[in-house]
């Protein structure tokens, strides 16, 4: 992956050992690109700007893709390797497009003098401000495996947290569209042909028939505005992402909603705990590290709280004050912070913090999924067992109805 200041080139040249070589570098101009092959050895022959595709392509690079080579990077380190040495070994055994070019841009930038922090800031979309903050304190300190390692864990910590509470959610939601979308067409295909069959015998219909008749022929007259749902949804959500105040709004409104509320409170507590624990763990200090844990907090009205808590910190006062003054916090939450700044062990007060509010978002997530299969259940029940009902209600009583 190439920065705004770099450019891929190609290149073809003679190696020491007088083998014709070729392939493509990354550099910021075309001098640099010539000078770094004829460091490695390489003559090179030709060299020019790769041309850009008409249709590009970038394979995205996941989160799970960073954590394993953050792993990757300290475990090399640990062990002694250099950081250009480690970087060219993860290189090597690299396949996804992507990281090849990210990693070989990092190796490119700390080649031509940069820190690691300092090439890693050049890729936000990939490393965030918290990442870098923590790998800038492991260089000064000299400790950089021991921070890479940290942030593996707590990075593997989140994404795992982040998967449960996303299946939780995403499960009852898929059951209830497909349940709309076996209801729609049965009411725009299926109940017609019952309705046509119904009128030639001219007879009464059930209340709950012609209710469902009717509905029906609403959606058979109506249907196209059904097609406005998703582009609403969608344009509601691209709002969302623009607009601050409507985002809060949104996510104030889902805090009060039962039980899902109570899902989203833990794990937002389980995500503060565990980042302040580990930025606290790795050196930085409180107010910065404030800074990091709300922009990763994943939830506006938490953002907002945490950045008014981190202004009163740096106004002089103590976090257990401030955030006992915050009645988003749960009082166990600031009797735990309270010991732990009080005994000189923030950190892993608050990294128990974490652990207990993770094993409640388990927990949570368990007792929702057993409530909401039955649930679920039903309203199927309800949907598709009542328009069947109404449909052949009728039917029972057909025999009547011809004599």
């Amino acid at each position: 992956m190439t920065t705004p200041t770099e450019s891929e080139f190609l290149w073809h040249g003679i190696n020491p050992q007088n083998q014709r070589v070729n392939g493509v570098f990354i550099a910021s101009n075309q001098s640099v690109a010539r000078e770094e092959l004829k460091r490695c050895g390489i003559l090179v022959l030709n060299i020019r700007l790769k041309p850009a595709p008409w249709f590009h392509y970038q394979p995205r690079i996941s989160d799970n893709d960073i954590t394993v080579f953050s792993r990757q990077l300290a475990n090399l380190i640990k062990v002694g390797i250099p950081l250009l040495e480690a970087l060219d070994v993860i290189h090597k055994g690299l396949r996804h497009r992507g990281m090849i070019k990210l990693v070989s841009s990092l190796r490119n930038q700390i080649k031509n003098g940069d820190s690691l922090s300092q090439a890693l800031a050049q890729h936000p979309a990939n490393f965030d401000n918290f990442f870098c903050q923590l790998i800038a304190t492991g260089e000064q300190a000299g400790v950089l495996e021991l921070l890479l390692e940290r942030l593996a864990s707590y990075r593997e910590t989140s994404a795992a947290l982040k998967k449960k509470v996303r299946k939780a959610l995403t499960y009852p939601m898929a059951v209830l569209m497909i349940a709309l979308a076996i209801t729609a067409v049965l009411l725009i295909w299926v109940i017609p042909t019952f309705e046509a069959l119904f009128s030639s015998f001219g007879a009464n219909l059930p209340l709950l028939t012609r209710s469902i008749i009717a509905l029906s022929n609403s959606f058979q007259q109506n249907g196209w505005i059904l097609m406005l749902v998703p582009l609403i949804g969608y344009g509601l959500n691209r709002y969302r992402k623009t607009s601050s105040t409507f985002d809060y709004r949104i996510q104030a409104t889902l805090l009060r909603v039962p039980l899902l509320g109570s899902l989203i409170r833990k794990s937002v507590m389980a995500r503060f705990a565990l980042t302040l624990g580990t930025v606290l763990a790795a050196g930085l200090p409180l107010v910065d590290g404030l800074g990091s844990v709300a922009n990763v907090c994943g939830n506006a009205v938490y953002q907002q709280a945490l950045i008014r808590i981190r202004n009163q910190i740096a106004s002089g006062q103590s976090l257990q004050f401030a955030i006992n003054q915050n009645q988003l916090f749960p009082p166990l939450v600031v009797q735990m912070i309270t010991i732990g700044e009080s005994s000189g062990n923030l950190d892993s007060m608050l990294i128990k913090i974490a652990d207990y509010y993770s094993e409640e978002v388990n927990y949570l997530i368990d007792h929702l999924t057993s409530l909401i299969e039955p649930l679920l259940m039903i309203i199927l029940g309800l949907l598709i067992g009542g328009l069947i009902l109404a449909m052949y209600l009728p039917i029972f009583s057909l025999g009547n109805v011809v004599t």
